[in-house]
């Protein structure tokens, strides 16, 4: 069953009309119909709703299983889920950019609002790789990311997409506007961007939780 079928089956499942659809998930009127014939592909918010009104994940991204969680005997609610990213969070030389989501893995809400104080559409998650970050981040180490907080405002860890290559490293922002890159493992050299060098660095996001 290919996904515009799904999406089919889900409005279907709650008896709505395409229109209905749309403003059932906060979408513009004509959006869902868009999900239904292929034109367009749903953002991880679109997802977020879904999965949140009790739709399984392995059934609504890969087609496999129950429609719905309450038929396999899992109760969800109060839960979000955030997407796991084939990207590596390279704690060393860096590693290519990958946005593919290979999984959805469920957190609390409470936890979302008063641990990490984040929406969970904003978040997602990586792995971290590499031992430059070492004792903070272990190699294998879950990241939360926040990519609501990509602006290098202030001191932290943070996925940074430098020269094409996506980092995993503590910033600290200089006075004269360059960006410092810290490894806290003492092995590794810092390094410093400066100001004309800033368009090669872009902020994916600040990690907010690992783990």
């Amino acid at each position: 069953m290919e996904i515009e079928e799904r999406f089919r089956k889900i409005r279907q499942h709650l008896d709505l009309s395409q229109p209905e659809m749309s403003d059932r998930v906060g979408l513009s009127r004509n959006a869902w119909q868009k999900y239904e014939l292929g034109k367009s592909a749903p953002g991880t918010a679109v997802y977020q709703t879904l999965l949140g009104m009790g739709f399984s994940v392995d059934w609504l991204i890969n087609g496999v299983g129950s429609m719905l969680y309450d038929e396999s005997g899992q109760d969800l609610s109060g839960y979000s889920f955030l997407p796991l990213y084939a990207a590596v969070g390279d704690m060393g030389p860096g590693r290519e950019p990958d946005d593919t989501i290979i999984d959805w893995l469920a957190f609390k809400n409470e936890w979302l609002r008063l641990e990490l104080r984040a929406s969970a559409v904003n978040l997602a998650l990586i792995v971290a790789e590499g031992d430059s970050m070492v004792p903070t981040i272990s190699p294998g180490d879950m990241l939360v990311v926040d990519h609501s907080r990509c602006v290098l405002s202030g001191d932290g860890v943070y996925v940074l997409n430098l020269y094409g290559r996506c980092l995993v490293k503590r910033v600290q922002v200089l006075i004269d506007g360059a960006v410092k890159i810290v490894s806290d493992n003492p092995a590794y050299e810092s390094q410093t961007v400066r100001n004309g060098d800033l368009d090669s660095l872009k902020d994916a996001g600040r990690v907010v939780w690992h783990g």
